[in-house]
């Protein structure tokens, strides 16, 4: 719903001078003027593009609901060639009922629970 490949440019930068490696930021299509599914789609196209692009191996990274998208790409089985993932205060439970919602609030700087909407979302 919010932000942008130039929000994380910085970020990515940071991944990159330490991990000593070259990095690419996707740009996918955000909910809700693109509907499920379009930013899942841009995500495999990117990574296709990059595989074509003579990236032999990916580590993904993500956060909130990018980290829930690198999630559902790994989980596709989609990403043949991802070797490492960080994810972390991924949003992913949307009806908001796990244990770690409030057993884990303390810790997620990212996503708290006062940040996330009191209203599950039904899918």
């Amino acid at each position: 719903m919010i932000g942008s490949a130039a929000t994380y440019r910085g970020f990515a930068g940071q991944i990159a001078a330490r991990a000593r490696a070259a990095t690419f930021v996707a740009d996918y299509r955000l909910a809700p003027e693109h509907p499920f599914l379009a930013a899942f789609e841009d995500a495999g196209r990117a990574l296709a593009g990059l595989q074509s692009a003579g990236y032999a191996t990916v580590a993904m990274v993500g956060d909130s609901a990018g980290g829930g998208l690198a999630l559902a790409a790994l989980a596709s089985g989609r990403v043949s060639h991802a070797v490492a993932a960080a994810l972390f205060s991924l949003y992913i439970d949307l009806s908001h009922s796990g244990e770690s919602m409030t057993s884990r609030a303390d810790v997620d700087h990212i996503l708290p629970p006062p940040r996330c909407s009191r209203r599950p979302i039904n899918i």
